[in-house]
């Protein structure tokens, strides 16, 4: 089973949140600048496999609104994308005070 995960930091900066899940998650990201994505992100694994995108929460074709509207008070995101250690992950990260699973949805 492939799972699709979102989870959302509150009162970091993007650079304070990857060096956070650089640690936790022992994975390296790679830096990224690109407009779509609201400018710097990080981004760890390959298309097609698992892989991690880490952003701020804010959307440069909308006025600078949050990319995920249901989430206002994260202003960073991590998607883990194509996973199969949904659960893994999530117990790795669910006593984190700042961290917290937005949503998470099996295909």
């Amino acid at each position: 089973m492939s799972f699709y995960d979102l989870y959302g930091f509150h009162n970091v900066s993007l650079e304070q949140a990857r060096l956070f899940f650089e640690k936790v998650l022992n994975i390296n990201f790679e830096a990224h600048e690109s407009l779509y994505q609201g400018g710097d992100y990080y981004r760890h694994g390959e298309k097609g496999g698992e892989n991690f995108l880490l952003r701020k929460n804010i959307d440069p074709f909308d006025d600078n609104e949050p990319v995920e509207p249901n989430f206002l008070e994260y202003n960073i995101l991590l998607y883990v994308n194509n996973t199969h250690r949904s659960l893994e992950l999530q117990s790795m990260l669910h006593n984190l005070e700042q961290c917290r699973l937005l949503k998470s949805e099996e295909l």
